[in-house]
């Protein structure tokens, strides 16, 4: 049972009643109480050694119990908004993750988004990771000089879910794909060759598709950076408020609770670089039907210029797109556990994309678009298992070091605060084993994971609870008692003051504050530099300046309205 009026100095003063001869509790008194098993006299892990045992006073789990009463010291109104002002407002940039507000199903899709997201945040980073190192190969390839568009466009298409056939990209898809993305590369005297007028549709075509791409674009990268600026003002707050004078009655929860959180930060600069598109409905639809009116192209320049007439506007553009030019939801930034490899597939098989000329038919777009879809059904490359241990490290190691300063704060040993934070990362491990072990995964396993994410959810929500309210402050808890008799079993009355003076606390409380906090901050500071050296590529504006053409040929647009 709980008071909210109980407070474990009651139970102090009564012990110490006892100590001087003056009670007897439950026929213990001064002449037994050294054999009541009341009294730990074992050694009392990190204490200073130049501060003497004896002078401290430790008691049992069954002195507690049987002394103290079965209560729960929760914390007072001023200790709890000490704790609400340092974190819980900072803790509001999870509103800044990229919820997807004009989604047809928006309960359903925010809260698998949400599952994954909070539940195995490693699992998401993976992806988001993962992406944006795609993002950054297609930097690279656009700087060599050619059309961002190309690269632009293609991950764009890496995000959402793509037509499959027995398991596999679609092969009519993949070669469509291809050609559409990169036929528009040729440049110079290839434009003004016989037959050739292809390469000035689909070039349009791709313009067009780009320019639409960008400006539905999510904005706001920049303000959302610099709220994520609150987080780092706390950190140094709860770091002050740790190892200062500041505040009477705040201690190191503060900092234990904002290093749990510090991963945070990190899952959403990662996932606003990793940026989503206003509309994913809209978004998939133009790129449907830009594979449509690229299929139109294709079909005709593949048969022949002479047996075909050209594209015109009655054959460019029809109500019903094939089911294998349909493009279906969005799936980036870790929303599904999905593998999303279409632009290291593409670029892995591509080379030279801007050297391709094949005079027979263009069948070299289909050969690369079958290199494509064998690409992506073999086995994961190593970037992206790179991504996987690279988020799995950034989501453990503030956990970790939130379990190092709950683990190392008297009672030291593993206990229902330090204990609490390896539940939690262990249930959010769940879905990042799966996705390691299974690239594709079914309904079913896709369901189990999600149910393990959402129980990590609800159980880290319990946790922040307990901590605002102080209901970890029991006997069973304050002795640590889960970790008896490798360590713990006992519990002290000091206060914290006493603590940060008598124990040797100070090392262990820097070293996980500076590695915690720093690492959100190195992650930080390094996204915002890809950031910069990407931009480009979705950099736009709301009158795109106007192509110059080499021929008089133009693509219809009337797919665009």
């Amino acid at each position: 049972m709980s008071s909210p009026a109980y407070e474990f100095s009651s139970c102090q003063a009564t012990l110490g009643g006892i100590q001087n001869g003056t009670l007897t509790v439950l026929g213990i008194n001064s002449t037994n109480l050294a054999t009541s098993g009341w009294i730990w006299d074992g050694p009392i892990a990190l204490l200073n050694k130049n501060f003497p045992r004896e002078d401290i006073t430790a008691i049992t789990y069954k002195g507690c119990v049987e002394l103290c009463g079965d209560y729960t010291e929760l914390n007072t109104p001023k200790t709890a908004l000490g704790i609400i002002t340092t974190w819980i407002f900072p803790l509001a940039i999870l509103f800044s993750l990229p919820f997807e507000s004009l989604h047809l199903r928006k309960l359903h899709g925010t809260l698998a988004a949400v599952s994954n997201w909070l539940g195995s945040p490693q699992t998401a980073m993976t992806a988001t990771i993962f992406n944006f190192d795609q993002i950054r190969k297609c930097h690279r390839r656009a700087e060599r000089g050619v059309r961002e568009d190309t690269y632009y466009v293609l991950s764009c298409f890496n995000q959402f879910e793509l037509p499959m056939r027995g398991g596999s990209l679609d092969d009519e898809f993949a070669a469509t794909l291809v050609y559409g993305l990169f036929r528009p590369l040729r440049d110079g005297a290839a434009n003004r060759r016989p037959g050739n007028a292809d390469i000035e549709y689909t070039r349009q075509l791709l313009a067009a598709l780009a320019a639409q791409l960008r400006l539905l674009r999510r904005r706001g990268v920049v303000p959302t950076m610099l709220s994520l600026g609150t987080f780092l003002v706390a950190s140094v707050i709860s770091i002050v408020l740790a190892y200062g004078e500041i505040v009477e009655g705040i201690d190191v929860t503060s900092m234990v609770l904002g290093l749990l959180y510090s991963w945070l930060p990190m899952l959403v600069i990662c996932t606003i670089i990793d940026r989503n598109p206003v509309s994913s409905e809209r978004t998939a639809e133009l790129m449907s039907r830009w594979l449509y009116n690229v299929n139109v192209v294709r079909t005709w320049r593949t048969k022949g210029v002479a047996n075909m007439p050209a594209p015109g506007p009655d054959g460019w553009w029809d109500n019903e797109v094939p089911p294998h030019f349909r493009i279906e939801g969005f799936i980036g930034q870790g929303r599904r556990m999905q593998y999303c490899g279409l632009v290291h597939a593409m670029l892995s098989c591509v080379k030279e994309p801007h050297r391709i000329d094949d005079a027979a038919g263009l069948r070299r777009y289909d050969e690369l678009a079958r290199d494509v879809v064998t690409r992506l059904d073999g086995r994961r490359p190593g970037l992206w298992y790179s991504s996987a241990l690279r988020a799995m490290f950034l989501v453990w190691v503030p956990i970790l070091m939130a379990f190092v300063v709950a683990f190392t704060s008297p009672t030291v040993g593993l206990g229902c605060w330090s204990g609490s934070f390896l539940v939690f990362g262990g249930l959010g491990s769940f879905s990042w084993v799966v996705s390691v072990c299974k690239k594709d995964c079914g309904p079913k396993l896709r369901g189990l994971c999600h149910a393990v994410n959402m129980l990590s959810v609800v159980f880290v929500v319990f946790i922040t609870g307990l901590v605002l309210t102080g209901g970890m402050s029991n006997c069973y808890c304050s002795t640590t008692w889960f970790a008896y008799p490798l360590s713990g079993g006992y519990m002290t009355f000091e206060s914290f003051e006493a603590v940060r003076a008598h124990y040797d606390v100070t090392v262990p409380w820097a070293l996980a504050a500076s590695v915690g906090f720093g690492l959100a901050l190195v992650v930080f500071l390094v996204e915002i530099f890809w950031w910069v050296k990407c931009k480009h590529l979705w950099k736009t504006q709301e009158r795109e300046r106007p192509i110059p053409l080499d021929t008089p040929v133009r693509a219809n647009m009337d797919w665009l309205q």
